[in-house]
């Protein structure tokens, strides 16, 4: 092969792994959604199933997975209008890059009374359960339930809103209702609410990587927020020994002009979104700064 070609056959490689590690040209993993958005339904509803995937091409051809085998060659979006329990199952899809969603499950019940919850949870997210009965099935109080734990409707009727959803509020939960006046539980369902993360872990890196007194230092809290929810405004706090060094605000970095031997320390960074206290903190960094005198001897 010429080695020019492969000079720059090498060089193209170099940037395209450049731009994938930094962010840049990175493509958002499609992600399956229902309208509405409800994980479970009855049969006989209609249910509009979309794949959002960031594309160049309009109307993009997609390829749709239910429970791990290929079902069909579809457009982005299409509806089922009577949904059959045959519906049940996971779903994904495949955008033309070739990336793969996750697993979306939708389950379709013939009976009285199903526990609805929204599709995808997010950390954050305002999740709201509605305690769904079949049309015609008369109205009796409900009670919702987390492990032994009992909620009322914050409605007041068949709805329970659980603001700021958090990873340890995931779990299993049920709703009943009960007759009016004997109290005696009728019908029940219950779902497993999995939560998604919003963005991953911060990780606090230095620059340079050695420190020498009277040096320029940057420090960085790198963390990745979910492409599905990138308008989420996040905000940085950076901290030395436990104490706060620099408050909230939306840049990633904490400067310091001129370090000097006293900044030695252990430095950490936090990060939470900006109306919802969603919050997380990096491991401590170790940085000690070598005095000046001492580099130059050595």
């Amino acid at each position: 092969m010429n080695p020019v070609i492969l000079c720059y056959a090498t060089a193209t490689l170099l940037i395209l792994k450049f731009m994938d590690s930094a962010g840049l040209g990175a493509v958002a993993r499609p992600e399956v959604t229902f309208t509405p958005n409800w994980g479970k339904v009855f049969t006989g509803e209609s249910i509009i199933i979309t794949c959002v995937v960031e594309s160049t091409v309009e109307n993009p051809i997609i390829f749709w997975y239910k429970n791990g085998n290929q079902w069909k060659i579809d457009k982005q979006m299409f509806t089922i209008d009577y949904t059959k329990i045959e519906d049940t199952g996971d779903y994904q899809c495949r955008a033309p890059t070739g990336d793969v969603s996750e697993i979306v499950r939708l389950e379709v019940a013939y009976s009285y009374l199903i526990l609805q919850v929204p599709s995808s949870v997010y950390e954050g997210d305002d999740v709201f359960l509605r305690c769904y009965s079949w049309p015609g099935f008369s109205l009796r109080r409900t009670l919702f339930y987390k492990d032994q734990s009992a909620f009322l409707p914050s409605d007041g009727g068949n709805g329970l809103l659980l603001s700021n959803f958090k990873k340890d509020m995931a779990g299993k939960y049920k709703c009943v209702k009960k007759d009016e006046q004997t109290a005696i539980a009728t019908y029940s369902d219950e779902t497993f609410i999995h939560v998604r993360e919003l963005f991953s872990n911060p990780v606090i890196e230095t620059e340079p990587n050695q420190t020498i007194e009277g040096d320029r230092m940057t420090l960085t809290c790198d963390t990745s927020l979910t492409k599905h929810r990138e308008i989420t405004e996040l905000l940085f706090a950076f901290y030395m020994n436990g104490l706060k060094v620099q408050s909230f605000n939306s840049s990633n970095k904490y400067l310091i002009p001129s370090i000097q031997l006293e900044d030695s320390g252990n430095y950490s960074c936090e990060v939470k979104t900006s109306r919802k206290n969603v919050r997380k903190k990096s491991q401590e960094m170790n940085i000690q700064v070598q005095g000046k005198y001492l580099v130059m001897c050595h």
